[in-house]
């Protein structure tokens, strides 16, 4: 497959959400316990890692904390622990990440976990899966997510490789929060539109 590109529909949808509809905003830090740490669930793309590790550093950092990230990777993040997540393998890989969030919690004693989801994805991209149908699977692995554990504290980021689209030379990587309320709220406006 090699390296992806935003595909048009995909990039339209993120603009729109990120500059007109305000739903994609870059995190703050005060906002997140990061006092303990945090249990991360991305995907495992390498491609992503670095920024992705360094946007969670420097969110600790803000915050005051020491960067404590305990990281748990499958290849589609954390949208494998969605109950609608077509994937054949998806049992079983859903199954040994949900055991290792409740591992991680109970050994490290970190009850904040941040769900992530990116684009392009490779495992999505497999999986016929578009950017806004990757923000739904997402939330619905907070949920699964909050019913393991009364104690987590979910949040849920989708990360971006914007490529050439902001700077003009070469990759611009972005991690956006996205709240699952908001996103709720969005897609019932949607669907009722008297709402």
């Amino acid at each position: 497959m090699g390296k992806l590109i935003l595909g048009e529909s995909d990039k339209q949808l993120l603009k729109q959400l990120v500059e007109v509809e305000k739903l994609l905003i870059v995190p703050e830090a005060h906002k997140l316990d990061l006092s303990r740490g945090a249990i991360v669930v991305p995907c495992a793309d390498g491609d992503q890692m670095d920024d992705l590790f360094d946007d969670i550093r420097s969110l600790a950092i803000e915050s005051g904390k020491k960067p404590r990230p305990h990281f748990l990777t499958e290849h589609g993040g954390a949208m494998v622990l969605s109950p609608e997540w077509h994937d054949p393998d998806r049992p079983g890989r859903a199954r040994r990440l949900t055991e290792d969030l409740v591992d991680a919690a109970k050994m490290k004693d970190i009850y904040t976990v941040l769900l992530f989801c990116h684009a392009p994805c490779g495992k999505a991209t497999a999986c016929k899966v578009d950017i806004e149908a990757s923000i739904r699977h997402l939330m619905l692995a907070k949920r699964v997510v909050k019913q393991l554990d009364p104690q987590f504290q979910v949040r849920c980021f989708v990360h971006i490789d914007w490529h050439d689209e902001f700077t003009g030379n070469g990759h611009f990587k972005e991690t956006y929060f996205i709240s699952a309320e908001t996103w709720d709220k969005r897609n019932l406006r949607r669907t009722q539109p008297g709402i």
